[in-house]
């Protein structure tokens, strides 16, 4: 190989053109800081310090996870942590997938272990969680504790459905006959209606229960729960069914709704024709209790007291005390006739001449007749609600603009 022929040194051109000169550099105008972004700084670094807090929170309880011998409890300060704060991935060298800060591999053990989501892992984590955020990190804000707080609600079973339907109000009215808590033919006229359709226990829940000191209550029906409160030691043999008339109106067709309403208005204006500017404010206050209104109870128990108010003007505080009232009333008269047939024929005629007063327009019980009949049959009345309100909730004029051409 022949070296490569010498090159001629090149002579490096001397000037100007290569003579580095210094510039003049002029300083950057100086820009003001917004307002806002003081506050934007302090809010992220507020923001920062509470992820920081969380994040050592969540560490600290991946650690004692760490050490701790029970694989369940593991899993559960584990989750716990979890729900803190995510767990910082952790690089690895080796080439093996990283595992999250703190945990040793605790993570496949408690997977190993099975723990379920709404299992009985939240009170246990309570003991080894809870209580050592509570003592440790005392400075962890509102919003963590609060969801640890939601955290264990979820973990926490939830409570169990009250029994409710014919069997419970059966059994209910049975233990009451036989302790005798209930007056036994108010419990024997309710199973009684009960065996003639059972429908009407449907979604009931019947509670006996001691009344309040100084209450004069006897049964209470609420609307919204659909449970019946019966109080012990009262004598009316037709409470238990004037309530649970009061959990059957829903189960009434609005037209049959809409003609207990009429009648109600009938029979009030029939009543009222002629009172008394003193009776008539006893009728208000008598609406008011009936609706809780306890500001006018003294004035209720004034008129009864003198007379103004008698134990009968109960039924025209509104058209859902008119039907349960005389609904018990009819059902009790037929209830103490069966096994008579003189009385049997006596309810009967009586029943009829009804119906023939409501065709021509005078007064009567033919629309609450016609709402028994309905509510007794199981065919008609099978349970369910066709009707979306209770009668005294109903419009002023009764019913729903379709329901008004029908008649009562």
């Amino acid at each position: 190989v022949k070296p490569a022929p010498g090159m001629p040194d090149e002579k490096l051109p001397v000037g100007e053109a290569t003579e580095i000169t210094p510039e003049t550099v002029k300083p950057a105008p100086e820009v003001k800081e917004h307002p806002e972004v003081a506050k934007i700084r302090q809010e992220i670094a507020k923001k920062r310090a509470v992820e920081a807090q969380k994040q050592a929170a969540a560490d600290e309880l991946r650690a004692a996870a760490a050490a701790e011998t029970d694989p369940e409890i593991k899993a559960a300060m584990i989750k716990r942590a979890d729900a803190i704060a995510p767990a910082k991935k952790q690089e690895k060298t080796d080439g093996t997938p990283s595992e999250p800060v703190g945990t040793g591999g605790v993570r496949k053990e408690a997977s190993q272990e099975g723990v379920q989501e709404g299992g009985d892992t939240g009170a246990k984590a309570a003991k080894g969680g809870e209580e050592a955020l509570s003592l440790d990190f005392p400075k962890i804000d509102e919003g963590l504790l609060d969801l640890k707080q939601r955290v264990a609600e979820r973990a926490a079973p939830p409570p169990a459905p009250s029994p409710r339907g014919r069997r419970q109000v059966r059994r209910a009215l049975e233990r009451g006959m036989a302790d005798g808590t209930l007056n036994k033919d108010g419990a024997a006229l309710a199973l009684w209606a009960l065996d003639r359709n059972e429908n009407l226990a449907s979604g009931l829940r019947l509670e006996v229960l001691k009344p309040e000191p100084g209450s004069p209550a006897k049964g209470a029906y609420n609307s919204a729960t659909r449970i019946v409160k019966l109080f012990q030691g009262n004598d009316n043999p037709e409470t238990a069914m004037h309530e649970i008339l009061h959990h059957a109106e829903r189960m009434m067709p609005e037209a049959v709704q809409q003609g207990i309403y009429r009648a109600w208005q009938r029979a009030l204006k029939a009543e009222m024709e002629g009172a008394t500017p003193e009776r008539r404010a006893a009728m208000d206050a008598l609406n008011r209790v009936s609706s809780n209104d306890m500001t006018a109870l003294d004035a209720v128990k004034d008129a009864f007291r003198k007379g103004v108010l008698k134990a009968e003007d109960y039924q025209y505080v509104n058209p859902t005390e008119y039907w349960a009232v005389n609904g018990a009333r009819i059902m009790h008269e037929r209830f103490t006739g069966r096994g008579s047939w003189r009385a049997q024929a006596r309810q009967w005629m009586r029943e009829m001449i009804e119906h023939v007063k409501g065709t021509v327009g005078v007064r009567s019980d033919s629309a609450l007749l016609k709402a028994l009949n309905e509510m007794l049959d199981p065919e008609k009345n099978t349970g369910s609600q066709k009707s979306p309100t209770m009668i005294k909730n109903r419009p002023n004029s009764g019913g729903s603009p379709k329901v008004n051409d029908a008649s009562p």
